[in-house]
């Protein structure tokens, strides 16, 4: 058990050193201050790349939301390539504006900015914030992996996981969760839901869980509470995960229903479900990247 909390933690430090040496080096960082003085110029754009339900919940006055899923829509973004972007977050772990960011730049706009700190720094200075006040204070459980454990075994729950497919496959492990569907999909999936039983809703780092489940809640769905610490957590403390191979072939299998993907697990085509999930063959086979 010491030496998996090891392995983990190594992996985890050498991820975090490499996508921050990228970062520091591909983006210009902006900080609070400076997004502050350009928020009302012309030509700024402050973007938002949080899902629709998170930025309803909480945002910047004066910036927009533009999701990472929809990052590749050319009639979100401006014409012109040399129009100011910023986008936020939740801070500097948050990997969805630094993609955002990146795919700017694929894009070839010229002028564009990572608000490292995002909506954390933003609080820290004591900037004004629009806030959903309903939403916001909706309280939220925040319960511990035995905890979860026990309300699995005995069945008095479903757990919900809201992390996005994109993680899911390039970190390697998920809960074998009865539902899986993404924040930025859940305004228009959440009525999928079975209302039979209260739901655990579960994400990588537990910073999209607490968002899902006052969404839900104002929807009339019964949450008992979130993972806490997320499924980072769950694993660390050695609680059983399915691997990557799984995780992109269960992704795939929904991408393309008509494939039969799963019918036949000793009979899989790999690349059918690589199409599928716009992976490599190669990514289904390694199960250990």
């Amino acid at each position: 058990m010491r030496n998996l909390v090891f392995i983990s933690l190594c992996c985890t430090l050498f991820f975090v050193n490499t996508l921050y040496a990228d970062k520091k080096t591909v983006l210009k960082i902006i900080t609070a201050p400076e997004v502050n003085e350009m928020l009302d110029k012309d030509g700024v754009w402050v973007i938002n790349s949080l899902t629709s339900i998170e930025y309803s919940i909480q945002h910047i006055p004066g910036s927009i939301n533009i999701p990472l899923s929809e990052m590749g829509n050319k009639h979100k973004l401006p014409d012109d390539k040399n129009s100011t972007l910023i986008f936020y977050c939740m801070g500097n772990h948050c990997l969805y504006s630094n993609k955002a960011s990146l795919k700017a730049i694929a894009l070839g706009y010229k002028n564009v900015y990572w608000f490292e700190g995002g909506i954390p720094d933003w609080y820290r200075f004591n900037y004004p914030m629009r806030i959903n006040k309903y939403l916001k204070s909706i309280p939220v459980k925040k319960l511990s992996p035995d905890k979860i454990a026990e309300l699995i075994e005995q069945q008095k729950v479903i757990i919900l996981d809201v992390t996005p497919d994109w993680w899911r496959a390039d970190h390697g492990v998920a809960i074998e969760v009865s539902l899986n569907l993404p924040l930025g999909n859940l305004q228009e999936t959440y009525k999928k839901i079975p209302l039979d039983k209260p739901l655990i809703i579960v994400d990588c780092l537990m910073r999209q869980s607490p968002s899902a489940a006052r969404f839900l809640i104002s929807k009339g769905y019964s949450v008992s509470g979130v993972l806490k610490g997320g499924i980072t957590r769950w694993e660390r403390e050695g609680f059983p995960v399915i691997k990557r191979s799984s995780v992109i072939l269960n992704v795939a299998a929904k991408n393309c229903p008509d494939k039969n993907i799963l019918s036949n697990p000793g009979g899989i085509n790999l690349t059918v479900a690589a199409n599928c999930g716009e992976y490599t063959r190669s990514d289904l086979l390694n199960e250990n990247n």
